[in-house]
């Protein structure tokens, strides 16, 4: 569970990191701009807000078509010894950002 945490705050680190590039945010502005619709007599339609301590709306749990019901199953008991991890490289390449993690011992995704 602290590797998956650790992992997933490295990606959110490495994301803020790309997102303050300017040419990022000019980019994704320009592409948020060419994207919604212009129109000279309509102003900018924004969804109601609900009132503070108004309910949430009801949501229906996704259904998957096909798909068999899956018995809940107890987590496997915790290992004697605990994997930690020792390195975290992020690497930045034009279209991508890598992320290396090493551990003591090898991880099951």
């Amino acid at each position: 569970m602290k590797l998956m945490t650790s992992i997933l705050a490295v990606a959110m680190m490495a994301g803020g990191a790309a997102a303050q590039n300017p040419n990022v945010i000019n980019n994704v502005q320009n592409k948020v701009d060419a994207a919604q619709p212009k129109s000279a007599n309509s102003a900018p339609v924004q969804a109601a807000k609900p009132g503070a301590g108004a309910p949430a709306p009801a949501v229906k749990p996704a259904q998957i078509p096909g798909a068999k019901p899956v018995a809940a199953t107890k987590p496997a008991a915790a290992a004697s010894s605990t994997n930690k991890l020792e390195r975290v490289n992020v690497i930045s390449h034009p279209d991508e950002i890598q992320i290396e993690l090493s551990s003591q011992q090898a991880v099951t995704p």
